[in-house]
């Protein structure tokens, strides 16, 4: 548990190999089976189309993720940082 009633929530699911990397981790609120956190599990289509549940073969600095503050889409990078503008992906 990250605060009282959050926890951190891994976009990647530890089972598809996701691993502990800032872009795949995002604080929602509840538990694995309670409030947005359990939403998030126990509705794998839904929250994948808004990027809090990623495939296997999915990188999770290139999968943006809906974030209320930003108002949209934001990619999240392993700084801890969140932009509104893709990554550029090297030639």
């Amino acid at each position: 548990m990250i605060w009282s009633g959050g926890s951190r929530h891994h976009r990647k699911l530890k089972s598809r190999r996701g691993g502990d990397e800032v872009s795949n981790g995002v604080l929602l609120c509840g538990s694995g089976t309670t409030g947005c956190h359990g939403w998030c599990h126990a509705n794998p289509v839904s929250a994948r189309m808004v990027g809090l549940v990623l495939l296997a073969n999915d990188n999770p600095l290139l999968v943006p993720v809906r974030h209320a503050v930003y108002g949209g889409d934001v990619w999240l990078d392993d700084a801890g940082n969140a932009s509104i503008t893709p990554p550029r992906l090297a030639a």
